[in-house]
């Protein structure tokens, strides 16, 4: 089973404190399975072998529709799509469904009218849609050199877990050091903190 971190554990819990989506307002497209256990609390999960559902719920996204997702209008917070690895929903170029998940995905991050949320590694640092993500966070922990020479140049920061540099448009070129919350309670030292 995967471990889900404190922030995904808040979602669950309805408990964001206004600080971001409820679960039940957030739309999973799970390319893994990583959060097959918890999909019951989502507001919609489509997991790695729903292909066809993932371009339905992306083709009602489009349109303006939130399939079973709710938005937490007196928030003003809008439903989020979390997509888990971009890959496994875009990665048969020949398939035009998949050309179809990806463009809609593009479509609704130029639009700006729900938050996206991508997981990925290269495969998404290489994607189309990339340029269009313009707040983006990247965390060294665990990744490898070899993945890391595609980044752009960012601030050094420790390999600790939620560690990471978030850059943005209105932010300096190397980007702004920040923490996520992780399930870890004591980080622990990488052997280099700075690889």
């Amino acid at each position: 089973a995967a471990k889900t971190d404190l922030a995904t554990n808040a979602a669950l819990d309805g408990n964001t404190n206004g600080r971001g989506p409820s679960a039940s307002s957030v739309i999973v497209l799970d390319g893994l399975g990583l959060l097959r256990s918890t999909k019951h609390a989502w507001g919609c999960y489509v997991g790695p072998d729903q292909t066809s559902l993932a371009t339905e719920v992306l083709r009602e996204l489009k349109n303006g529709r939130f399939p079973n997702a709710t938005a937490d209008a007196h928030a003003g917070v809008p439903p989020t799509l979390w997509i888990i690895s971009p890959h496994s929903w875009w990665s048969d170029p020949s398939e035009r469904a998949a050309n179809y998940r990806e463009h809609a995905v593009r479509e609704l991050a130029l639009k700006g009218e729900i938050g996206i949320i991508i997981n990925g590694g290269r495969d998404l640092a290489t994607s189309r849609i990339f340029t269009t993500l313009t707040h983006r966070i990247y965390l060294p922990f665990a990744v490898p050199a070899e993945a890391r020479h595609i980044w752009p140049r960012i601030r050094p920061v420790p390999s600790l877990p939620g560690r990471g540099v978030l850059s943005s448009p209105s932010l300096p070129a190397d980007g702004l050091a920040i923490q996520l919350p992780t399930a870890d309670t004591e980080p622990q030292l990488a052997d280099n903190p700075h690889r």
